[in-house]
């Protein structure tokens, strides 16, 4: 991680009178007194442009504006430092040397600002990310940031800006201490070029409760890191409809479900300050309990939410696909790629205190949800789940023996959550899976069954049907991923996550680039040419891991 450097743009002044316009650094063109002192009280002015601007040293930008309440021609343009961008009286910037700087537009009291990053054409930067662990932080609390520039020529010049709510974090290094609750907001620039902003929300103690209540029962509210007086707290709710809150005698918190819906809510003292804010789901019985199961797959359709699923899961009932997938991946018609490898998304949107996760298409758009805790058996749903909580569907199982006809899950059911081997000298047939243990690195791989409908790809095993429901019958496909790390046992984090999928046995992988359809170039032994598990040697010639780029999709 390189250091990254902080800075904070100062606060401007506000333009009112020819007095007070002369006292501060702004310059103005076209300005006259009586202009400035007709003052607008009900006036209002947007700048359409954006709160943000990118320019080249020598580009132009003709700012676009709204005003109400007033006349167009009366709005007065100022800049906070005219040696890096300069404004006419109509509105025109001029970038003039690399550096930062705002434009106000102003009309009477009234007032917009636009902030302009300034870059000398000899910086070309393809593009510049900035990430944090996560989006919610308690006061007091520290973590890091991150920051990735192409070319990373440049990434001693990158810069981590707090956009808004400058008072609300102070930054050392790469690390960023919460001071008070509220929003701020982050982005990182280099030479001009900047990266998405982050909202980072900050309260100041914790609460917790189950994520769904049944209407008519209460749950007890937790709270954690607060030393006040409970009897002292009070709360916002956003549909009072839904849930109540009520104290006990010894100062016990209490949500009750009323109705049935969703709604959000928070605790604050009269101190100002403020709990995290949870979502709660009221739901009523589970609807699955008496339902016939020929009847729920006839007409079946996948979970519509989280407590569907759970629901569905309660009565062993599937939440995905439940059509049998071919041996081979749907791969994307679009892959992103950069510098000629294939992206790899980094992007994990989790919800419903992370139970759901939302994966994503090859454009960065809502591709389809899956849950935590749910049954399912596509490629598609069961990589992602894989990569979304390096765990494994509810109808799985570790016992490669078990008998669908015994199970609950019936031909639903799927078998194998074993340590895969990556033994490259007893299968030198095999390609070397990234930093996988035994072959100097860290990770420790696992393996499960994907039922397909057979492979037609290694004489072997027989292109068969993988579970009819009366006997499994297990196949050469199986998803592959790195579950712990050998040094400490502990569970890899994201950044150190693969999920690949081999369908002829361990001879070629493909790397699930974490969206839909978004399987990698295949490498291994038929890809290099080789003999189906030959290890004859000169049969062989296992191709390496073909390499991606691992960032957020645009």
């Amino acid at each position: 991680m390189k250091k990254i450097k902080f800075i904070s743009l100062a606060t401007i002044c506000m333009l009112l009178t020819s007095s007070v316009m002369s006292s501060c650094d702004f310059f103005r063109s076209g300005t006259s007194e009586s202009s400035l002192s007709n003052n607008q009280n009900n006036s209002e002015i947007t700048i359409l442009n954006g709160k943000t601007a990118r320019l080249n040293v020598g580009d132009t930008l003709q700012l676009e504006i709204e005003v109400s309440n007033a006349d167009k021609n009366e709005v007065v343009y100022a800049t906070k430092n005219e040696q890096v961008a300069t404004v006419s009286s109509d509105g025109l910037i001029t970038a003039i040397k690399e550096g930062i700087t705002s434009i106000i537009a102003m009309i009477g009291d009234a007032q917009a600002k636009i902030d302009i990053f300034v870059n000398s054409k000899e910086y070309e930067i393809d593009s510049i990310y900035l990430s944090i662990d996560k989006k919610t932080m308690r006061t007091g609390e520290t973590i890091p940031a991150s920051i990735s520039v192409d070319p990373e020529d440049y990434i001693d010049d990158a810069v981590l800006n707090v956009i808004e709510g400058q008072d609300l974090v102070s930054i050392e290094g790469n690390q960023i201490t919460a001071l008070k609750s509220g929003t701020a907001k982050l982005q990182a620039e280099c030479h001009g070029y900047l990266s998405d902003i982050i909202d980072l929300s900050i309260y100041d103690f914790d609460i917790s409760v189950s994520s769904s209540i049944i209407a008519g029962e209460h749950e007890r509210l937790s709270i954690r890191n607060y030393s006040g007086n409970k009897s002292d707290l009070k709360w916002w709710i956003e549909d009072s409809s839904i849930i109540s809150i009520n104290t006990s005698a010894v100062g016990d918190i209490f949500v009750n479900g009323d109705e049935i819906g969703q709604t959000d809510f928070y605790l604050y003292n009269e101190d100002g300050l403020i709990s995290n804010t949870l979502t709660i789901s009221v739901i009523g019985g589970n609807p699955y309990l008496d339902i016939d199961k020929n009847q729920f797959y006839d007409d079946y359709t996948r979970a519509t939410d989280y407590t569907d699923a759970m629901y569905r899961s309660e009565c062993d009932l599937m939440s995905g696909w439940i059509e049998v997938p071919d041996q081979e991946p749907t791969v994307s018609s679009y892959q992103p790629s950069k510098s000629g490898k294939l992206i790899h998304n980094t992007t994990m949107n989790y919800s419903n205190n992370n139970r759901t996760y939302t994966v994503l298409d090859a454009n960065g758009d809502k591709a389809f949800d899956i849950y935590y805790g749910a049954a399912y058996t596509s490629l598609e749903e069961v990589a992602a789940y894989i990569y979304a909580w390096g765990d494994i569907p509810i109808n799985y199982t570790s016992n490669k023996s078990a008998n669908p006809s015994r199970s609950v899950w019936g031909e639903y059911l799927r078998l194998n959550n074993s340590e895969f081997s990556g033994d490259t000298d007893g299968y030198p047939y095999e390609p070397e899976l990234p930093e996988i243990s035994g072959c100097d690195g860290n990770l420790i791989y696992y393996e499960i069954d994907i039922g397909t409908t057979g492979t037609d790809c290694d004489p072997k095993w027989k292109p068969e049907l993988y579970n009819d429901g009366k006997e499994i019958v297990r196949g050469a496909a199986r998803i592959v991923y790195s579950r712990y790390y050998a040094d400490t046992g502990k569970e890899v984090k994201p950044e150190d996550r693969y999920v690949f999928y081999t369908y002829n046995h361990y001879n070629d992988f493909q790397e699930y680039l974490n969206y839909e359809n978004g399987w990698g170039e295949m490498f291994g032994n038929i890809t290099g040419g080789g003999v189906i598990s030959s290890k004859v040697p000169g049969e062989y010639n296992p191709t390496p891991y073909v390499e991606t780029i691992r960032e957020p999709l645009n």
